[in-house]
């Protein structure tokens, strides 16, 4: 059972279901209308095996959609999946749906599927796996970046790409760009966007934005990031030390 507060409901989740409240980008842990190469985080009972399981390459240097027994298909078609345990998987949303309006998602363990449920598409659902610093370390209140340095944001949700984004694939030759423009607000203000498109060496996806902290802010500061229409939810920030 759990609660499913917006909706003012007590949910049950019964072996092999999933529910459209219990799929989230995977950086912000909200749920909502999915992206194209977006990861997501869907959360259900039995989804997965008991033991958890982490992203595999094949030979081909793909990422796999089997993992653990499971599989995750979007309209039919396999997702690549990073995680899977029997309470969460995590999956790349296909490129494939880039330009619907829904997608209908599935979840299949040991050869038995869930039900099928349907999912809103949008353009663009950009959340944030983590910020550092110049340095490669972690941005935090006991880690703070130097006034005017660069931040490095990872996270995912950016839609389509250019050249298009192919499921799976890891970015080590090319390096696709969002077909959507990129900004980002620190402090209120607008930074310097030095690299925006995908994280290398990570699975498409997974996106990296390079920014510079605007001249003269210090403390704890609200960042929003921008892709598109979308925007990440409130209560992200970044730390830069007094100097």
């Amino acid at each position: 059972y759990f609660t499913d507060e917006r909706n003012a409901r007590v949910r049950k989740l019964t072996p092999a279901q999933i529910v459209a409240e219990g799929v989230a980008n995977a950086g912000t842990l909200k749920a909502g209308a999915v992206a194209p190469g977006e990861v997501i985080s869907i959360f259900g009972f039995e989804v997965g095996p008991a033991v958890p399981a982490g992203l595999q390459v094949d030979a081909a240097g793909v990422v796999t959609t089997q993992l653990g027994g499971t599989r995750v298909l979007f309209d039919d078609v396999p997702a690549p999946l990073v995680y899977v345990s029997s309470g969460q998987v995590n999956a790349i949303v296909p490129y494939g749906v880039a330009g619907k309006d829904s997608t209908r998602m599935q979840v299949i363990f040991q050869g038995r599927a869930t039900n099928t449920i349907t999912l809103p598409v949008v353009a663009a659902s950009p959340g944030v796996f983590a910020i550092t610093n110049e340095d490669g370390s972690v941005n935090s209140a006991a880690n703070p970046a130097a006034q005017g340095s660069i931040l490095v944001i990872y996270g995912t949700g950016e839609g389509q790409t250019a050249p298009g984004g192919v499921d799976g694939s890891v970015a080590r030759t090319v390096f696709p760009k969002p077909v959507l423009p990129v900004s980002v607000l620190a402090g209120g203000q607008a930074a310097e966007v030095l690299y925006a498109g995908a994280a290398p060496d990570f699975v498409a996806g997974v996106m990296q934005v390079n920014l510079r902290i605007p001249a003269g802010l210090r403390g704890t500061l609200p960042l929003q990031l921008r892709i598109g229409e979308a925007t990440t939810p409130a209560g992200l920030n970044i730390f830069v030390r007094a100097q």
